[in-house]
């Protein structure tokens, strides 16, 4: 996998559908499942992965847009570290 999306280290499989990607740092994102039984074939859940990959990424901004607060006792080194890490 990591020869076709840059810096994810694995896949995990729940029968014949993807559910996680882990990174190289090992952070692991839940993603929308991804089919792949034989039924499928390998060009359309790459496809179907890469289309939901960006969702997840999308969805990890706009979570951590929408905790980030602009008030005095907003902690940003919690927010970027340990509420939202990389």
């Amino acid at each position: 996998m990591r020869k076709l999306f840059e810096n994810i280290n694995s896949i995990t499989f729940e029968l014949d559908e993807i559910t996680r990607i882990v990174s190289a740092e090992k952070e692991v994102i839940k993603i929308k499942k991804v089919k792949t039984g034989s039924n499928n074939s390998v060009e359309k859940w790459l496809m179907t992965l890469q289309e939901n990959m960006m969702f997840a990424v999308k969805r990890f901004i706009k979570d951590a847009h929408l905790a980030f607060k602009e008030e005095d006792d907003f902690k940003r080194h919690n927010w970027v570290m340990e509420d939202h890490p990389a």
